[in-house]
């Protein structure tokens, strides 16, 4: 059930938890201002009231509405589908706890994260509450950092990835499993539409990548890459209607500035390509495909010392990704054998 909650309303979640303390306390500190004291009562004690506390509050409020806004953004959008994100967010949440921990050791005082932060506890007043309240607080931080860093994550073994190319084919009847039994999942038909493209299935591809999308429209990398299947079909028109529709939303997407350049390739506009190649590697100056396409692109245009440049930078990835492949083999052998 909770695994078709999108990403988003977890976060969401999370920083409406976390700015509970800071809103507060901006709250308290405009009420109890001393301008708005009833002079016929006794001054009460403002000594938390403080400039330096209220700018540190209002600086985290900021940067949380921030961050909320933030994770609306296509860039975000893109990490949520990496297999680093569950494991990053829940070694963030684990930092925070301990954080409370230690904030805990020099103030005194402590919000039990079970409590929901409604419950505050004192060193000297409540010294069971407050003890029990840190010792939860750092079991709870430890136990996230080591389910973020410690725990294989299903992301890491679900199969359904494309990530490792050399096993693509077999991993599109992982990809079906999957989707059998998420049918609603649209990170499902998205990575088995990548897999697709990169067997060559471009109808596939397109098929899944079209339901990716249904399922969640306001995506564009679902239609950043069905346009890069149709590209690869030579389907100019619906290859740019796609990536018209991508530059609206995302004018730097590197999927599209590569379908755009396959484009311009089809058209015999080799120059072109070369730019928009260029521009897909100002944010991923690694990807391979790229590297060797423009190689050749250069070559063709007779610019000989670019194209030994990108061919060597290409030589060199390859050779650093069979190292990686290597080492995960053998750990995977010796997994299996212990």
């Amino acid at each position: 059930m909770f695994d078709r909650v999108p990403a988003r309303v977890w976060l969401l979640l999370a920083i409406g938890a976390i700015a509970f303390m800071p809103a507060r306390y901006i709250y308290r500190h405009v009420v109890h201002s001393p301008s708005r004291r009833d002079i016929t009562q006794r001054a009460p004690d403002l000594s938390w009231r403080t400039s330096g506390q209220l700018a540190r509050n209002l600086l985290l409020l900021v940067a949380l509405v921030a961050f909320a806004i933030f994770i609306f953004t296509p860039t975000a959008q893109h990490f949520a589908r990496s297999p680093q994100f569950w494991p990053l967010l829940m070694a963030a949440f684990g930092v925070w706890a301990l954080f409370t921990v230690a904030r805990g050791f020099k103030t005194g005082r402590i919000e039990p994260l079970a409590r929901g932060f409604n419950n505050t506890y004192e060193r000297i007043a409540h010294p069971k509450r407050y003890w029990a309240s840190m010792a939860w607080n750092a079991a709870f931080g430890a136990m996230l950092i080591w389910l973020g860093f410690g725990v294989p994550t299903n992301a890491a073994e679900n199969p359904c990835t494309y990530e490792k190319v050399a096993l693509l084919k077999d991993k599109l009847a992982a990809c079906e499993e999957l989707i059998q039994r998420r049918p609603n999942d649209p990170y499902a038909y998205f990575n088995r539409g990548l897999i697709a493209i990169n067997v060559g299935d471009y109808d596939q591809a397109v098929a899944d990548l079209t339901r990716a999308h249904e399922l969640d429209s306001g995506d564009p990398w679902s239609l950043a890459n069905r346009g890069l299947a149709y590209a690869w079909k030579k389907d100019q028109a619906r290859a740019e209607e796609d990536f018209r529709a991508v530059r609206a939303i995302d004018p730097s997407n590197v999927v599209m500035l590569r379908g755009e350049a396959l484009l311009k390739m089809n058209a015999g506009d080799k120059k072109g390509a070369v730019e928009s190649l260029s521009a897909s590697m100002t944010d991923d100056p690694d990807n391979l495909w790229a590297l060797r396409t423009r190689s050749e692109l250069y070559y063709e245009l007779g610019e000989f010392e670019k194209s030994r440049q990108d061919d060597s930078r290409w030589v060199k990835l390859m050779e650093e990704a069979r190292s990686r492949q290597a080492r995960a083999l053998s750990n995977s052998r010796q997994s299996e054998l212990r």
